[in-house]
């Protein structure tokens, strides 16, 4: 193989598992599975279903975004990213500043926090 393959490669490989290392987060719902199931009075199977619809859309959003890479490409779709983030980073910084709870109402209860941030 050319040098220039095996950094094709390479590159291809780390991507792969970048990709595969963001899904298991986003599917890492065990920290709060026993919490969740105490606190919606729900089975495991429901707690369950309820990764498996998380990471189907996750799944499912790859296309759109996939698409608007391909047309728009990196640098616009990354600064599109940026410009939706820092509106929330801004307001999350403000809530901390000033005690609130969460938007959601009963987050920050769930997760044991009491409604302090």
């Amino acid at each position: 193989m050319h040098k220039t393959s095996n950094l094709k490669f390479l590159m291809w490989a780390l991507s792969v598992l970048t990709y595969v290392l963001a899904a298991v987060n986003r599917s890492s719902f065990s920290a709060l599975g026993i919490v969740a199931q105490e606190h919606f009075s729900a089975e495991a199977a429901l707690i369950s279903t309820f990764v498996v619809v998380q990471l189907a859309v996750y799944a499912a959003a790859q296309i759109p975004v996939g698409i608007l890479l391909d047309r728009l490409g990196a640098s616009v779709m990354l600064c599109a990213g940026l410009f939706q983030y820092q509106p929330d980073q801004r307001f999350d910084r403000a809530k901390r500043h000033a005690h609130c709870g969460d938007t959601l109402g009963g987050i920050s209860s769930f997760a044991g926090l009491d409604g302090r941030v």
